[in-house]
């Protein structure tokens, strides 16, 4: 029974349906799979593109940083010399500090009076970065009053100065070249001493050639005179003990300990010591040098 129904079963089932295989375009696979593997290059190409750019912008400006470090580091290193087989005194600045930096265009003249016969001498210090404004003005008005100046510095060498854009001054200058060399000094030869100001100064609050040179010219009863942050010399110095002095905001830290009277007014007279703080009364301290000279 069970034979017989499989038979039937068996050819009763319908016939066979043939299988048609239906081939794939010969292309379909190959541009497919291509065209994501370029997607992939391209990126991938792309992203070390930026890598390298990236990596060069940065190997630039760490070359720009260390170069900047190692004149930072230069500038740094300066440090008091004295020549003594010559038995001279030798000023370079100590504990330097880095000031900025500016273009010089035009080299100041340092004027030589009308009548030598008549004229005193008066000695300027002056440093880097001391303002065109302030060495202009005390230039005009020593040599209108026919002083004849004479300048030193802590270098040999020509000083930049702090532009003055809108000076009126006949110098109009802001490069000025030291007439002298501080072994050289005699100061037999002047009437007076003048520190001047500027951002250079910083470094020289406490180089003791300084305040020798400040204190012989006292000691000689002279005319010791310093203005805007050249004060700070004199406070350093011991000279303004019990004196009264005129100080920028940016000396005041060296009042502290000098013994100095510090006053609210923009000029400062107290015996032979004169003082001022102000860079737009630089005529007024220098008529106050000339009188007291006079």
């Amino acid at each position: 029974m069970e034979k017989t129904n499989l038979s039937k079963a068996t050819n009763s089932s319908p016939a066979s349906t043939p299988i048609t295989l239906t081939p794939t375009p010969p292309n379909t696979l190959l541009t497919k799979a291509p065209s994501k593997a370029k997607k992939t290059a391209y990126i991938i190409m792309a992203a070390l593109a930026l890598i390298i750019i990236g990596g060069g912008i940065l190997f630039v400006y760490l070359q720009g940083k260390n170069s900047s470090n190692k004149l930072s580091e230069n500038n740094l290193s300066e440090n008091t010399a004295t020549n003594n087989s010559a038995g001279n005194k030798q000023v370079v600045p100590k504990n330097s500090m880095q000031v900025p930096i500016v273009t010089p265009d035009k080299m100041c003249n340092i004027p030589t009076p009308s009548s030598t016969t008549t004229s005193f001498s008066i000695l300027l210090v002056v440093f880097n970065q001391t303002p065109a404004k302030e060495i202009n003005n005390l230039l005009d008005t020593f040599s209108n009053n026919n002083f004849t100046i004479d300048l030193v510095s802590d270098k040999d060498i020509a000083m930049n100065m702090i532009k003055d854009e809108n000076s009126k001054s006949s110098q109009n200058c802001n490069q000025i070249m030291p007439t002298v060399s501080f072994a050289s000094i005699d100061i037999n030869k002047y009437k007076a001493v003048v520190f001047c100001g500027g951002p250079g100064v910083l470094s020289q609050f406490d180089n003791s050639a300084w305040h020798t040179l400040a204190n012989d010219f006292y000691g000689a009863n002279k005319i010791v005179a310093a203005d805007l942050s050249g004060v700070a010399i004199l406070l350093k110095s011991g000279l303004a003990q019990n004196k009264k002095v005129s100080v920028t905001m940016g000396v005041q830290n060296t009042l502290e300990g000098s013994g100095a009277i510090s006053q609210d007014t923009s000029l400062s007279i107290d015996g032979n010591l004169i003082t001022g703080s102000d860079i737009n009364s630089v005529d007024k301290f220098a008529q106050a040098i000339i009188s007291s000279i006079k």
